[in-house]
């Protein structure tokens, strides 16, 4: 491939992509738009009432402390790690939509605000949610 034809494929690649994150900001929210419902909560409160208690503690995951570790992620990278990972004696055994349940549960525990649309239990879905300060303390 000659130089410049190597040059325009980079070129248009970079435009590509360019665009793609313009339109992706554009359908970005965070979580603090809303992007849970109280119902989904209370459906991952039982869930972890029921599973993730037998390992894990409420505080765990309130605040800076654990929230903050994700920060400017998408939410599809937390639900990702806790669908292959937990429950860690049968990783992956829950359904999406109980995942993104205890997801939501873990959001209200850090007094973010419920919305009018349950969190998807879509990866592509959640990856136009990004983990924002401030957190619950």
């Amino acid at each position: 491939m000659t130089f410049l034809r190597a040059l325009s494929v980079m070129i248009l690649l970079f435009t590509a992509s360019a665009i793609h994150a313009i339109d992706q900001d554009a359908d970005s929210k965070t979580i603090h738009d809303g992007v849970y419902t109280e119902a989904q909560a209370a459906r991952g409160a039982r869930l972890w009432e029921n599973i993730c208690s037998e390992c894990h503690v409420d505080d765990e995951f309130v605040g800076e402390a654990y929230m903050g570790s994700w920060t400017n992620v998408p939410i599809s990278e937390l639900f990702d790690l806790i669908t292959v990972t937990m429950p860690e004696d049968n990783p992956g055994s829950l359904l999406d939509e109980e995942y993104a349940a205890v997801i939501a549960y873990v959001l209200s525990l850090n007094e973010l605000p419920a919305g009018e649309e349950e969190l998807p239990a879509v990866y592509e879905a959640l990856q136009q949610i990004v983990i924002q300060g401030p957190y619950s303390q």
